[in-house]
């Protein structure tokens, strides 16, 4: 559809995780077109409030569920300030 991304066994739509998940990968890759694609969907998704849900449809405009599924905003949230101060790939490497 015209918003694609990553699902699970347990949400096969799009899910916001996914999403971040991309933006990490990108990121980690340098890859600032894919990082700037991967935050682009998830402006698109969120919640007026700025929450994200746990799963949206690939077809806009479609629905989104769960508002309340706090984590994915707050793994995003806590990957945003590590980048911001520079220590993402340091955090993230094995």
């Amino acid at each position: 559809g015209a918003r694609p991304g990553l699902g699970s066994l347990h949400t096969p739509a799009p899910w916001a995780l996914g999403d971040v998940q991309a933006w990490m990968v990108a990121r980690l890759a340098d890859d600032p077109a894919r990082a700037d694609d991967a935050l682009n969907r998830l402006r698109a998704i969120a919640f007026a409030d700025g929450m994200l849900p746990e799963a949206y449809a690939a077809e806009e405009p479609g629905p989104r569920i769960r508002h309340w599924f706090a984590w994915p905003g707050a793994v995003l949230a806590a990957l945003l300030l590590l980048d911001d101060r520079g220590q993402l790939a340091a955090r993230l490497r094995v």
